[in-house]
């Protein structure tokens, strides 16, 4: 095993905790076919993963074995492997920082405060990543190969989706009116990482909790 990514765990379980960085991190190390293992860090065995110098406050870290090297900044690591593989370089254009941006964050704004304007505003975001993989032709979002554009937005897209499974409200956002959006999402979802990355209902019911969603919409759960 050449790359380590250790991200934050769950004591109780020992998997990783939902998190769009370590997700971001393990789909752009898979899209350019490097062998790597996710270690999920917990009280059980921080002390025999991290060495001293490294805190598990910056988590999620990297470790190259091959140069003994621990990466803790994300940009740092995308640039260290998009030199050290250069074959396939997953780049990312201003043009979608926005696109890769906006939904999340009036999702995170509709933890706080679920109203029908912020509700809009998602499906307004949704919609702009439908046009773009329209535009695009598919089947990611810039085309036919991967980008960084994927590794960044799809962990945002996988929680968005996951709470109105959870909740039982995916009418709210009317997925079926957006066939490219939705062919992307089972696109993404089917890769092999993608399983290794799903998280248990619990452990997103708690994650969604914990930035403000309300536990009683989480009894319309299946």
């Amino acid at each position: 095993m050449k790359v380590k990514i250790i991200a934050k765990g769950d004591d109780g379980t020992g998997l990783p905790c939902p998190d769009i960085i370590s997700m971001r991190i393990a789909y752009f190390l898979f899209f350019k076919g490097i062998d790597f293992e996710i270690i999920p860090l917990t009280n059980k065995n921080k002390d025999s993963v991290l060495p001293e110098n490294v805190s598990e406050k910056r988590l999620p870290v990297v470790l190259d074995e091959d140069t003994a090297t621990y990466l803790e900044e994300l940009g740092d690591i995308e640039e260290f492997y998009n030199q050290k593989y250069p074959q396939l370089h997953l780049g990312y254009s201003r043009e979608h920082e926005r696109l890769t941006s906006d939904a999340y964050i009036h999702f995170m704004a509709y933890a706080k405060k679920s109203t029908d304007d912020i509700l809009v505003k998602i499906k307004n975001d949704l919609k702009q990543i439908e046009a773009q993989l329209a535009a695009s032709q598919g089947p990611y979002m810039c085309g036919k190969i991967p980008s960084l554009v994927d590794c960044i937005l799809f962990p945002k897209l996988y929680q968005i989706r996951s709470f109105f499974e959870l909740t039982g409200t995916t009418d709210k956002i009317q997925l079926d009116e957006l066939p490219q959006f939705s062919a992307y999402y089972s696109l993404m979802m089917s890769l092999p990482i993608s399983e290794e990355l799903k998280s248990p209902n619990d452990m997103l019911t708690y994650f969604y909790q914990t930035k403000g969603f309300p536990r009683s919409v989480f009894k319309k759960r299946p």
